[in-house]
């Protein structure tokens, strides 16, 4: 995590989330569930802020929002899945951070996307 922090510049939002679904991952072997999560995440990540530059009166902004509300489906059902076996707590917490249709619930969600999005850009550039 050291050296993802220290090639994004600046510390991860959601670091023990982010552990958490790497190490889950890791343990149940299935890296392609990480692959698809981090993939959906950086989408998301690079949609919304194309939304945010374009502004919501533009062309194709309503297909745009279409398909962030998709991806943001998916990655709930992602990370639920992943994370189905562990303890009510725990997914009661994780619900109540990321999952919720909250204002709060949702910038978190957002948070982890971004870091899910540095840990795939990070692994991009050393990988090569």
């Amino acid at each position: 995590m050291k050296q993802l922090e220290e090639y994004s510049k600046q510390p991860l939002h959601c670091r023990d989330f982010l552990i958490s679904i790497i190490e889950e991952t890791n343990e149940k072997q299935t890296n392609s569930a990480l692959d698809e999560i981090v993939f959906n995440a950086k989408a998301l990540i690079n949609i919304f802020q194309l939304m945010k530059k374009i502004g919501h009166n533009a062309e194709g902004y309503d297909k745009l929002e279409a398909e962030f509300s998709r991806i943001i489906k998916v990655i709930h059902s992602q990370i639920l899945t992943l994370f189905r076996n562990k303890p009510e707590e725990f997914q009661r917490n994780l619900k109540e951070t990321y999952l919720q249709q909250s204002q709060k619930s949702f910038q978190q969600f957002l948070l982890l996307c971004e870091d899910l999005r540095t840990y795939k850009n990070w692994k991009a550039d050393t990988q090569k």
